[in-house]
C-alpha cells in the first residue's frame, strides 16, 4: 500500500514538473509571440483573427483583444482584397505557403505597405485549420527602393539630356555651317567690290549696298534663330506681353523684309491683342521666309483673321505644298520639306514658329491650300481680352 501511494505521488510530482515545464514553455512562447518585432497572427482558414500579438495590434492599429474575431480583409485597403481572398483559396486548398505584398489601410491616406508571409497552421487547441500570418511593415524597403529608382531615373534622364544636347549641337553644326558662311561670303564679297571699284556709279553701288544690307540681315535672322532657339531649350526665354495692334505688327514685319521681286498681298482688319510684338514679328518674318524658299515664284497671302478668343495669322503660297507626313514634323528643329531639295535654310524657322505660338499660349500647324500650295497657320489668343475688331472691312495691299 506504500509502495502504491509512493508511486502516485511520484506519478503526481512528475505531473506536476511536466505541467510547470509546459507552463514555463508557454510563457517562453507567449513572451516571443508577445514581444516579437514582426506582426504575428493565427487566423482560421478565411482570416478570422485567433490570435494577434503586440506588433499586429499596432500595425493593424487596434487594441490586441478587439482584434480577436476581426477578419485580416477589414484591414487591407480595397483594391488588395480580392487577390487576398484568391491567396487564402490556393493555401488551404494546396496546403502551400504564399508571400505576397499588399497595403494595410486605412491608417492613414496612404496606407501602410507590407510584405506577406502565409502558411497552413495546426493550432491543437483549436478547432479546423487555421493561418499563420508574418506580416512585415515595409515602408521603409519601398522608400528605398523608391529612392533609388528616382536617382536610376535621374541618371537616365541626366544621360538622355547630354544625349540631346550631343545630338543637338551636331544637328546644328551640320545645319548651318553653310548657312552661315552663305551671307558671311556675300557681305565679304559685295564689301571688297565697293573697296576695290571705287568708279562705280550711283546705281551699281546703291545695288551692292542693298545686296549687304540683305544679307546682313539674312545674317542677323539666322543668328537670332540659333539664340532664341538656345534660350528656349533652357528655358530662358520669358514673354512680355503688351497689347498690340496685330495688323500693323504683321504689316511692318514684311515691311522690313526684302520682298523685291515677289507678289505679296496683306489682308488685315484691325485687331488688338495682349501679345510679346518681337516674337509676334519673328513669327511673321519666319513663315514668309518659309514661303519665299520652298514656293519660289509663288504669290504668298498674308492674312489676319479674327477668331473667337484670338487670331489667326495664314500664309499661304501656290507651291508644291507639305506631304502628309511632314505636317507634323516639319514644326521640328533642324526637320525641313523635301522639296525643293536646293532651298537654302536651317530648319529653325518654322520650329520657332511653333514654339513662340505655345509661348503664347496658341499654336501652329499647316494644312493644304484649297487650288494647291499650302497654308501655315498660328493661333494666338487674346490673353487678357478677346480680340477688338475695330472695322468689319478688309484692308488689301501689296506690300
Amino acid at each position: 500500500m506504500e509502495i502504491a501511494l509512493e508511486q502516485l505521488s511520484a506519478k503526481n510530482d512528475e505531473a506536476v514538473r511536466l505541467r510547470d515545464e509546459v507552463d514555463e514553455e508557454h510563457g517562453r512562447y507567449r513572451a516571443l509571440f508577445e514581444d516579437a518585432p514582426t506582426c504575428f497572427l493565427v487566423t482560421d482558414s478565411i482570416g478570422v483573427i485567433r490570435e494577434a500579438n503586440h506588433r499586429a495590434a499596432l500595425l493593424l492599429g487596434a487594441k490586441t483583444e478587439s482584434l480577436i474575431g476581426e477578419t485580416v480583409l477589414s484591414f487591407v485597403q480595397q483594391d488588395d482584397r480580392e487577390g487576398l481572398r484568391v491567396r487564402l483559396y490556393e493555401i488551404a486548398k494546396e496546403q502551400v505557403t504564399r508571400y505576397w505584398e499588399a497595403t494595410l489601410g486605412p491608417r492613414d491616406d496612404h496606407g501602410v505597405p507590407c510584405a506577406f508571409e502565409v502558411a497552413p497552421f495546426r493550432d491543437p487547441r483549436s478547432p479546423g485549420p487555421g493561418l499563420r500570418w508574418v506580416i512585415t511593415d515595409i515602408s521603409a524597403q519601398q522608400q528605398a527602393r523608391t529612392a533609388m529608382q528616382n536617382a536610376l531615373d535621374r541618371e537616365r534622364n541626366a544621360a538622355h539630356r547630354l544625349k540631346e544636347l550631343d545630338e543637338f549641337k551636331n544637328a546644328m553644326l551640320v545645319a548651318v555651317s553653310h548657312e552661315l558662311r552663305t551671307p558671311l561670303a556675300a557681305i565679304l564679297g559685295f564689301a571688297q567690290v565697293l573697296e576695290r571699284y571705287r568708279d562705280l556709279d550711283s546705281d551699281q553701288a546703291s545695288e551692292l549696298l542693298h545686296r549687304l544690307v540683305v544679307n546682313a540681315q539674312n545674317l542677323d535672322r539666322l543668328l537670332g534663330d540659333l539664340l532664341d532657339l538656345e534660350r528656349l531649350r533652357r528655358g530662358i526665354m520669358k514673354p512680355r506681353f503688351a497689347r498690340i495692334a496685330l495688323s500693323m505688327v504683321v504689316r511692318d514685319a514684311v515691311a522690313a523684309m526684302d520682298v523685291a521681286g515677289r507678289s505679296v498681298q496683306i489682308e488685315a482688319p484691325s485687331v488688338w491683342i495682349d501679345a510679346d510684338e518681337a516674337r509676334v514679328r519673328r513669327v511673321v518674318e519666319n513663315l514668309v521666309a518659309n514661303a519665299f524658299k520652298y514656293a519660289p515664284g509663288s504669290p504668298v497671302w498674308i492674312r489676319v483673321v479674327p477668331e473667337q478668343g484670338g487670331a489667326i495669322i495664314s500664309v499661304d503660297d501656290t507651291g508644291p505644298g507639305v506631304a502628309d507626313d511632314l505636317k507634323k514634323t516639319i514644326f521640328l528643329p533642324f526637320e525641313r520639306g523635301k522639296v525643293p531639295s536646293t532651298a537654302p535654310g536651317t530648319g529653325i524657322g518654322l520650329s520657332l514658329v511653333r514654339r513662340f505660338a505655345a509661348m503664347h499660349g496658341g499654336r501652329a500647324w499647316v494644312q493644304d491650300r484649297p487650288g494647291g500650295g499650302a497654308s501655315f497657320r498660328v493661333f494666338l489668343p487674346a490673353r487678357a481680352s478677346d480680340p477688338v475688331v475695330e472695322t468689319a472691312t478688309d484692308d488689301t495691299s501689296d506690300a
